[in-house]
């Protein structure tokens, strides 16, 4: 230190010969300040901290105080005094019979325990030397009343307790239990005997006997030889629905030695306890309600199962008889119809149960966009008309709202619509009736728009013991076979999760057999400018057409293609595809091969490749990450579209860090490739 910062030192421990900084943590100390004419004492200016404290104990304490001084220097009683007490002191004499004072200040704390302190020595004259000496003469051993005044600040009583002869001190005592003068009328009674008076007095009746087992002297010495400390919990009163928890600590003085002498404290847990036992009863309720969810998951699956054969199943056989009826080309083309049907079906399976997964996890957003309501109340008509009509079904549209433009994710609002409309016609009886009401309300905050939707039927209405489960994951009344519905029971509970991110309300009213009417309350921003966009009614034959016009047209001719896969079929399948847009397609088989095909050809032989993702050797992104990094940038910069069964937003994100420059999902919608292919090539 220097100048000004040595002026400050010698300011604040003017009054000490010697200042040392210890830390607790790393057993280390370090000279602050020192006088010019003690210096060190002779001792090391910095070093480790544990040997210092013998080393100076040996070396500088008078003997009489050797062994009380080491004690009261160790780092485990600093940390424990010091967390309740800013500073800590002892006098003592050296060996040149002078008096000291040490004193070890808290300098700083780490999670609320002491990390560093400072120690500081103090030359006593001899008046205060002789008074507190006499002073600290009355209390035996007085390392430790540090440590005993810490264990009074948590504990309502602390008494001193020596074994070999049975007699006790007491250190505090407040009211918590009435009196500890049981027995005192008797001569001779120790306090062992007294603490069973008190435990039979005071102790609840069930607990009682355990306790005076549990403080047998005996006992508690055989204990004390495998642990520093012993510890009983209890409850005190005399009728249960009174009582209080508390519990009762045993520590050893020493730790080598007979064992003799006992600080014991007693404290009221009531508090902690009762937390503790609501904490596990909450646990247990937890437990419940896992193990209920574990049952419906078992449901769950059973019916996926099913739900998923039942697709699967047609596939196969659809499959089996167009290779039958090969030559006849209008049968295999409806085959080709069915097949594409319980595709479809089986699709929209999987997308329920991930579509449950993303929202639960948050990793869906609204996507705001100017629309135009009465638009989509139209396209939701449009797609639920085609199913109402193929049963007969009575489907009423009344649209009554005035405005229509306002800020909302369009296709969330068709799927709410479009979920709970195709609850209704699948519940409903050939023949009945399916309504769509849809209203402004009269009020709604500045700036918004407050729309009521209704949507009732006819149908076969739910089980007033099964609507408390409607919105619950996996629920389902009855199984797809008991009801003819296929389903898993997941597309309410998605309904209800997008009602709530909208900050909207869905309410329900059901009679078993009479049907069933939910109630829909959303609000949206006022748009600044409609949304005009043409209903385009779209059906399986439309999309098969589509798909069919996008093979025969020859838009890659002339283009090389690198398709990435180690599934031989879908290898197959997306080469054929490709094929049929005039590409010529090479192929590689993992993630490995697609780096050592593309860094063994030129610049531009490629002009695309297609990367699986999960594959054997090398996955996709490792596999576009060694591309990306090759030293040729030409071949370095190849586009590289990601294909994966991943759907989740993250699995893009990852492949967008990867170098993927686009991103396209299994099973691979024909059109879409076509687009995601044209525009990437093409820099787009």
């Amino acid at each position: 230190m220097k100048g000004n910062d040595t002026t400050l030192l010698q300011a604040l421990f003017s009054k000490y010969l010697l200042v040392y900084e210890v830390n607790l943590n790393k057993d280390t100390i370090e000279v602050i300040y020192e006088t010019k004419e003690y210096g060190t004492f002779g001792m090391d200016r910095e070093g480790i901290y544990s040997e210092f404290n013998e080393k100076y104990t040996k070396e500088r304490v008078n003997e009489q105080f050797v062994k009380e001084r080491e004690a009261f220097g160790t780092i485990e009683y600093l940390k424990t005094a010091l967390s309740v007490k800013e500073s800590i002191e002892m006098s003592y004499t050296v060996n040149y019979g002078k008096w000291r004072k040490c004193v070890f200040i808290r300098e700083e704390l780490e999670e609320g325990v002491p990390a560093k302190a400072l120690m500081c020595f103090e030359k006593l004259k001899d008046d205060s030397e002789q008074a507190y000496w006499s002073a600290n003469t009355a209390v035996e051993n007085s390392n430790y009343l540090q440590l005993m005044e810490a264990l009074c600040s948590n504990y309502a009583m602390v008494f001193c307790w020596n074994l070999a002869d049975d007699s006790y001190e007491v250190v505090r005592k407040t009211k918590m239990i009435s009196d500890m003068t049981y027995g005192r009328d008797k001569e001779n009674l120790g306090f062992s005997d007294i603490l069973i008076e008190m435990i039979k007095h005071e102790v609840y009746e069930e607990d009682r006997a355990a306790l005076i087992n549990n403080v047998d002297v005996e006992k508690i010495r055989e204990r004390l030889r495998l642990d520093r400390s012993v510890v009983e919990d209890f409850r005190i009163g005399h009728d249960l629905a009174t009582t209080r928890y508390c519990k009762i600590k045993l520590v050893r003085i020493g730790s080598e030695g007979p064992i003799e002498r006992l600080v014991v404290g007693i404290t009221d847990m009531d508090d902690s306890i009762r937390q503790g036992i609501k904490r596990r009863s909450i646990l247990e309720n937890a437990l419940k309600e896992a193990n209920q969810v574990n049952e419906a998951k078992t449901i769950f699956l059973s019916n996926m199962s099913h739900d998923i054969r039942t697709p699967m199943n047609a596939i196969v056989g659809y499959v089996a008889l167009a290779m039958a009826d090969f030559d006849d080309r209008d049968a295999v083309r409806e085959y080709l119809d069915r097949i594409m049907l319980s595709s479809r079906h089986m699709l929209d399976l999987i997308n329920e149960v991930l579509d449950l997964v993303r929202i639960e996890s948050g990793w869906t957003a609204m996507d705001d966009t100017a629309e135009n309501m009465s638009q989509i109340i139209s396209e939701v008509e449009a797609m639920i008309r085609t199913k109402t009509d193929k049963k007969n079904q009575v489907f009423v549209v009344k649209n009554e709202i005035q405005e229509d433009a306002v800020l909302c994710d369009r296709l969330r609002v068709l799927q709410i619509l479009q979920n709970l409309l195709t609850n209704a016609s699948d519940y409903s009886p050939t023949g009945g009736t399916v309504t769509l009401e849809v209203s402004q309300r009269s009020y709604a905050p500045n700036g918004y728009i407050g729309y009521k939707f209704l949507v009732s039927d006819n149908g076969i209405g739910m089980e007033e013991a099964f609507q408390a489960h409607l919105f619950e994951p996996f629920e389902r009344e009855n199984t797809t076979t008991e009801s003819g519905v296929a389903g898993i029971g997941l597309g309410l509970a998605i309904v209800k999760q997008l009602v709530e991110m909208m900050g909207g309300t869905i309410s329900f009213k059901s009679i078993k057999g009479q049907g069933t009417t939910f109630i829909v309350f959303l609000e949206f921003k006022v748009a600044s400018q409609k949304h005009e966009e043409k209903v385009e009614q779209t059906d399986l034959e439309e999309d098969v057409k589509k798909s069919i016009t996008h093979l025969q047209t020859p838009i890659f001719e002339g283009r090389r293609f690198l398709a990435v896969e180690d599934n031989l079929i879908n290898l197959e399948i997306i080469s054929k595809i490709l094929n049929h847009m005039g590409a010529e397609v090479e192929s590689a088989i993992d993630g490995k091969q697609a780096v050592d095909k593309v860094s063994a050809t030129k610049p531009g032989y490629y002009d695309c490749v297609l990367m699986d993702v999960q594959m054997p050797v090398m996955d996709g992104y490792e596999s576009t990450r060694q591309i990306r990094a090759l030293e040729n940038q030409d071949l370095a910069n190849v586009p590289i579209i990601g294909v994966s069964a991943n759907v989740f937003k993250e699995d893009r994100i990852k492949g967008r860090e990867a170098g993927m420059n686009a991103y396209i999902a299994k099973p691979i919608d024909i059109s879409e490739l076509k687009e995601i292919i044209k525009n990437t090539i093409e820099g787009n």
